[in-house]
């Protein structure tokens, strides 16, 4: 009995068998791991993508010496291929300083996040307080860039922002990180006639937004 029991071929079958289940586990594991990479190339969706961009200046105000801001901008923009719940979270808006070497924070903006669905149009609000930009004067018979003809003296102020959008409701999204940059730049002008230029350049696709608005 004791024979059979402590037969070293019965011992020899046991570790085979636990050798072929271990090597079972570690191709199923192994598997696994090469075709996760492949799941989420054709299941993930596509990165959001901002395909309209205007703006409203509200609350407008200007310095007697031309050399602070204080204004509200109001942005409303389209965003494609929200196939979840994408969030807005703040971005600092940087002045662009003349002499290139001093950016000064100027503003935050927050909101709370897009609603699902494949085209999305939301509204934020970006606050600029004491802001010292990039100003210089324009000539007043250069229409092309924001002059006057009626002899008003133009000032133009030029900001830039960035908007970043970061995506994913789930802990582990692919999106989670950033994922759209938009840089632009605000260029507006005014003068006399409390009138406002406002254009706005999308770096990343190449989409301008011109608009003419008036000082509130």
């Amino acid at each position: 009995m004791m024979e059979k029991l402590w037969n070293p071929r019965n011992s020899q079958r046991q570790q085979d068998r636990q050798m072929r289940i271990v090597f079972v586990f570690l191709t199923i594991i192994l598997i696994i791991i090469f075709l996760t990479p492949f799941y989420f190339i054709v299941t993930d969706p596509q990165a959001p993508r901002i395909t309209h961009l205007s703006s409203e200046a509200q609350n407008f105000r200007v310095s007697p010496n031309h050399e602070y801001v204080t204004s509200d901008w109001k942005l409303t923009f389209s965003v494609e291929n929200t196939d979840n719940v994408y969030r807005f979270l703040y971005e600092s808006i940087n002045a662009d300083m003349l002499d290139k070497d001093r950016t000064v924070v100027v503003a935050s903006a927050h909101h709370p996040s897009f609603s699902q669905g494949t085209n999305t149009v939301t509204d934020l609000v970006l606050k600029f307080r004491n802001t010292l930009c990039s100003i210089s004067e324009l000539d007043e018979n250069d229409s092309n860039n924001g002059g006057n003809s009626s002899g008003n003296a133009a000032v133009s102020i030029s900001m830039r922002w960035k908007l970043s959008i970061y995506g994913g409701s789930e802990p582990r999204s692919r999106y989670n990180g950033l994922n759209v940059n938009c840089n632009g730049k605000i260029v507006f002008s005014f003068n006399n006639s409390k009138e406002i230029d406002v254009s706005f350049a999308d770096d990343d696709d190449g989409h301008r937004c011109d608009a003419h608005l008036v000082r509130i």
